[in-house]
């Protein structure tokens, strides 16, 4: 069966979505393992060609090998007029994505967690763009812009620390060998409690990895934190917060990782250190690449965008990243705009047009409100969607990446 020309673009908008769950993202949650394990077999129909089995192989976890072609009969299936799809507004496609992928995995017989059994109606045909726009739900009418969820951002307020607008300015953070390693993160020390050398010989494989980057070294470092190091998630087959699905996009980026066939074969600090590096490769890839985190001033500003996209991956990740940015413009004047060179952003607005805002904006000495902005972002979307909420593991997770303490 030929493959559905959009198959790629559809089933990745369906596993974002599924990503942005709460029991995907949160190990503290009962389902997690069974959502991680439900979105790692996803990504193993999406790469069912012969060349690709080899190196999926993990049959405890995901079963056999899936059928060839069952994620392109279900895409016939239920997205046959797929021409308006890339055009079309972000929200529908995840919808059609999703249930696309929904569907398919039920047919593929793995067993779905709860609240998911009865998704897999078949997608709703997507509109065509209007009079040529690329409009999103995110784009307002005029005024404020607007978040994700279509309702305009609050009138411009003062931030909620005042006295954390003050802070560095100047140009872009560039390598600085030699620099010293980072401590274990307060929040994580009894983690890392008996396992100095661990955390020691990570600081320098992450060094080592980005060129002594100060940035991308302590991006790295803080994530290796938040997934607890060189570990096993005991629900899930996630090691190092390394997926299957993530493992897969590393290694598309990362050569040396070819030889790697399971996440959990990541058992050094050097190879995790180069999974993280290939991630972030393409998770960073419609921004401009990992070099934009060295572009940003402050190295906490920079972990928080990385940590954002590694949690909440692509999809959810730019999003909230992009809506924490315009909440923190709104909180300004237009004057201020104005005297930063802020370009305005709306729901069509490209990643680098959003990175370059956060830029300036974390230059001007206003990184703890962009980070504040995120990390509000971060957590607000549990409150409106009705979803479970975060676990108190997950919520100190994404409020440490405030940096609120010294």
């Amino acid at each position: 069966m030929p493959k559905h020309p959009l198959r790629t673009e559809i089933a990745r908008a369906g596993l974002d979505s599924l990503m942005s769950d709460p029991r995907y993202f949160d190990p503290d949650q009962p389902e997690h393992g069974a959502m991680v394990d439900m979105v790692q077999r996803g990504f193993q129909l999406i790469f069912d060609g012969p060349k690709d089995r080899g190196a999926r192989r993990n049959p405890a976890l995901t079963g056999p090998v899936p059928r060839p072609g069952l994620l392109d009969a279900m895409l016939r299936d239920k997205a046959p007029d797929h021409d308006g799809f890339e055009s079309a507004p972000t929200a529908e496609r995840a919808r059609q994505g999703r249930g696309v992928m929904l569907a398919a995995l039920k047919a593929d017989g793995f067993p779905l967690p709860s609240g998911l059994k009865d998704e897999d109606a078949p997608a709703v045909k997507l509109p065509p763009p209007r009079g040529g726009e690329r409009e999103t739900p995110e784009r307002g009418s005029g005024g404020l812009a607007q978040n994700s969820t279509g309702a305009p951002f609050p009138h411009p307020t003062p931030p909620r620390r005042p006295g954390s607008l003050s802070g560095p300015t100047g140009t872009a953070s560039k390598p600085q060998p030699g620099q010293g390693a980072l401590a274990v993160p307060s929040y994580r020390g009894q983690v890392f409690k008996n396992r100095a050398q661990e955390w020691a010989d990570m600081n320098k494989s992450a060094a080592n990895i980005t060129g002594n980057s100060r940035n991308r070294t302590r991006a790295y470092m803080e994530i290796f934190a938040a997934e607890g190091g060189l570990k096993k998630d005991p629900r899930s087959s996630a090691f190092g917060g390394m997926t299957q699905g993530a493992l897969q996009d590393a290694k598309r980026h990362e050569p040396s990782l070819q030889g790697i066939t399971r996440s959990d074969q990541l058992n050094t600090p050097e190879l995790m250190a180069k999974a993280y590096r290939g991630y972030t490769k393409s998770v960073l890839g419609k921004y401009g690449g990992p070099k934009e985190l060295d572009n940003i001033k402050t190295p906490e500003t920079a972990a928080t965008v990385a940590d954002t996209l590694f949690m909440h991956g692509t999809g959810k990740g730019a999003k909230l990243i992009k809506d924490g940015v315009i909440d923190a413009m709104n909180s300004l004047p237009v004057s201020e705009w104005k005297r930063l060179g802020l370009k305005p952003l709306s729901g069509s607005t490209q990643p680098p047009d959003t990175m370059d805002n956060l830029q300036k904006l974390d230059a001007a000495g206003m990184g703890a409100l962009v980070r504040d902005k995120i990390t509000d972002q971060r957590i607000k979307p549990q409150i409106q969607t009705g979803r479970q909420n975060l676990s108190p593991g997950a919520r100190r997770r994404i409020e440490h990446f405030r940096f609120a303490n010294p």
